[in-house]
């Protein structure tokens, strides 16, 4: 198993929502086709050297910019509560929390643990209406504001699937030294905005 890896199932989740994308014909030029065609080739249950997945984020944030970066990370994980590899997860996390965000960013931190390795550490701090997400212990070599703004754009995304209402700050102040912070905040949704329970 490569040192630094994502698993398959991440990574052609990426590459299928991204090919949907106007501009990700675009993006996926813009990587080695080596990296895009190593995830191809994986199986979804494999370890995937994460330069390749890494290349991909970097591109499409330079590409796409900030806003549409995030709105992709964010409309990601929405999807990804029916991914095989996470629905029993977030299936879990659902009777045990409710649409609680606090619980529901509990489950983002375990499903880093399951779909990444080597990439560092998260812990997650609950609070009243916010949530710190501290990712620590980067690898030098993945201290890119890319992959800090995918957790952004994924706690956007929890925040969504809870129905709460809210927002997403990132810290970035450290992460040449290794580590950000996201903030979520947010506000208990209106009767009208909670939706059917699952």
């Amino acid at each position: 198993m490569p040192k630094l890896a994502f698993r398959g199932a991440v990574c052609h989740g990426v590459l299928t929502a991204l090919e949907r994308l106007p501009h990700g014909a675009a993006v996926l030029a813009a990587v080695a086709p080596e990296a895009v065609e190593r995830i191809r080739r994986s199986g979804k249950l494999a370890w995937i050297p994460s330069d390749a997945l890494v290349s991909i984020n970097c591109a499409h944030l330079e590409i796409a910019g900030t806003e549409q970066y995030l709105d992709f990370w964010r409309r990601y994980v929405v999807g990804s509560v029916d991914n095989s590899l996470y629905s029993a997860l977030f299936d879990g996390a659902l009777r045990i929390f409710g649409r609680n965000p606090n619980g529901l960013l509990k489950w983002l931190g375990r499903s880093w643990e399951l779909s990444s390795r080597g990439l560092g550490t998260v812990e997650v701090v609950p609070g009243v209406n916010e949530c710190q997400i501290v990712v620590t212990e980067i690898p030098e070599v993945h201290r890119l504001v890319a992959i800090a703004l995918s957790t952004q754009g994924s706690v956007m995304g929890v925040l969504d699937v809870a129905r709460h209402p809210g927002e997403v700050t990132i810290d970035l102040a450290k992460l040449a030294q290794g580590s950000y912070t996201a903030v979520a905040r947010w506000r208990e949704p209106l009767a009208r905005d909670r939706g059917p329970e699952p």
